[in-house]
């Protein structure tokens, strides 16, 4: 590898195909988790696009900073919060509603709208940490927190992320005020990163900082694992590797992202948890040495996959709590049928896709009119 800055202006669309692929793994794994159709659960491995997405986010903070695309770290924050709020907001309100209203929709009265009007008010209330991505740091205590819409939602990686990025984003800036040579920063990046990892190897599923000693703050390894993936990013971004044959760059861009999707299946019987890590980060690595060929056609697909990824995450958990469910208690045969079951799942999952893409419109013109009118503390 040789120290090279990577040019501004390119798209990669390849990653964000691969991002539309692992996030599709997440939905695959969530799926089998809560109603398997398989004796054993052949996609345990899958759990692993979370590390892909971590890693990945620290190639594109880096990639930003350099740029200096962002000038602090609110404005850095913000940027992402338009994209990310929106939605948030509508599924945890979508949520909190169904979780609420179920009971009315059954049988109407006067008293149960008012019962269900009170809890929905009290759900949306306990979950602020929810909507603004801090629910990763809330611990769930008996009687610290009513009950939330967040508590099962398997988007702690999102809090995980945007806390982590904004760390290090900070971290670089502060780093830089006294160095003016930003590439220097992958140098501790990358020992802070190490660091962190060696103690999780060590902590392995025992880490679990504060939930019970000090419940007003809760520190998780999934939070410190994301953060070392973000720092390990960040350092990689530094570099490129260069390949001189067309025949075998060719060759690579078809095996090396396949390899990685096939060994997730197996990553869990790993010795050393390492060795995943080191193959996304080479994969990774791969795909932001290169600029794809011109291709409208391929272009047009990974914008369509970056805006499918996205809304596919946030919405496959209300069709898996809030869609699926009763439908699979109401014609219990749906789940002896293997592929009625795969019919069904397809198909929730794209209507319910499309229908939460539309809602957030709204939504998110409200969040963008606040940002704008927010003034940066300097």
């Amino acid at each position: 590898c040789k120290g090279k800055t990577m040019e501004n202006k390119k798209y990669f669309y390849r990653i964000d195909i691969l991002r539309l692929i692992f996030c599709l793994c997440v939905v695959v794994l969530h799926f089998e988790n809560f109603y398997p159709l398989f004796s054993k659960n052949p996609f345990f491995g899958f759990y692993r696009a979370v590390d892909f997405f971590f890693i990945l986010s620290g190639f594109l903070l880096m990639k930003s900073y350099k740029t200096q695309r962002y000038q602090t770290g609110f404005d850095f924050f913000s940027s992402k919060l338009k994209k990310l709020l929106p939605l948030n907001i509508l599924m945890l309100s979508l949520m909190c509603f169904f979780s609420t209203f179920s009971e009315l929709f059954a049988n109407f009265s006067v008293k149960i709208l008012v019962k269900s009007a009170y809890a929905f008010f009290i759900n949306m209330l306990a979950s602020v940490s929810d909507i603004f991505f801090l629910q990763i740091f809330i611990p769930v205590i008996e009687n610290f927190m009513p009950n939330r819409a967040g508590d099962n939602l398997p988007i702690w990686y999102v809090s995980a992320m945007l806390i982590a990025e904004f760390l290090w984003f900070c971290l670089l800036s502060f780093k830089d005020q006294k160095n003016s040579n930003k590439s220097n920063s992958s140098r501790w990046v990358l020992l802070v990163s190490v660091f962190i990892y060696s103690y999780l190897a060590i902590q392995y599923k025992n880490l679990d900082l504060a939930r019970e000693s000090t419940p007003i703050l809760h520190v998780s390894c999934g939070f410190l694992r994301g953060f070392a993936d973000v720092g390990i990013g960040i350092f990689l971004a530094n570099y490129k590797i260069e390949v001189s044959s067309s025949f075998l760059k060719a060759l690579l861009k078809i095996f090396v992202p396949l390899f990685v999707i096939v060994f997730s299946l197996y990553a869990p019987y790993t010795v050393i948890d390492f060795v995943f890590i080191a193959f996304v980060s080479i994969m990774l690595l791969f795909e932001f040495s290169y600029t794809p060929k011109e291709s409208k056609f391929l272009k047009n697909i990974g914008r369509f996959a970056s805006k499918a990824s996205l809304v596919l995450y946030f919405s496959h958990f209300f069709v898996i709590f809030y869609l699926y469910t009763p439908l699979f208690q109401k014609y219990p045969q749906i789940g002896e049928n293997f592929f009625m079951s795969l019919l069904v799942r397809c198909g929730l999952l794209t209507v319910t896709g499309f229908a939460v893409y539309w809602l957030t419109k709204p939504v998110e013109k409200i969040i963008n009119n606040i940002l704008a009118h927010t003034k940066t503390a300097e």
